[in-house]
């Protein structure tokens, strides 16, 4: 399963920076999004 919190989305987004790097092969790893406070 995929952990929601690494694909935030709607309401979600609102008061956050989400930085997305490059998805290698579809890989939803912890790696492939970078949270900035």
């Amino acid at each position: 399963t995929i952990d929601p919190r690494f694909f935030p989305h709607g309401d979600d987004f609102r008061g956050m920076r989400v930085h997305q790097t490059r998805l290698q092969g579809g890989d939803a790893s912890s790696d492939s999004y970078c949270y900035v406070d």
